[in-house]
C-alpha cells in the first residue's frame, strides 16, 4: 500500500457544519487570509459556539475543507 494518499481524515473527523462552512467561504471570498478570517470569526463570534478553543479548532476545519476543494467557483456557490 502507497503511504502518499490525497485523503486526509482530519477533514472528516469534524461535524458538517454547513453554517460554519458557508460564514467561512463568505469571508474567504471577501480576500481575508486565514489568521484573519478565524480573528473575525472569533470576534465576532459568527459560529455562536460557547467557547474560543472550539471555534478556533472549528474554523481551522472550515478552512481546511474549503481549500480541499481547490474551485473558487464551488467556493462562491456555497456562500448562496
Amino acid at each position: 500500500m502507497n503511504g502518499a494518499s490525497p485523503y486526509k481524515s482530519s477533514l472528516t473527523s469534524e461535524q458538517f457544519l454547513f453554517y460554519e462552512m458557508r460564514t467561512t467561504a463568505k469571508l474567504m471570498i471577501e480576500g481575508l487570509d486565514d489568521e484573519h478570517v478565524i480573528e473575525r470569526i472569533m470576534r465576532e463570534n459568527l459560529f455562536q459556539f460557547p467557547t474560543e478553543k472550539s471555534i478556533r479548532k472549528l474554523a481551522r476545519a472550515c478552512i481546511s475543507r474549503l481549500k480541499a476543494i481547490g474551485d473558487d467557483a464551488l467556493i462562491q456557490a456555497i456562500v448562496l
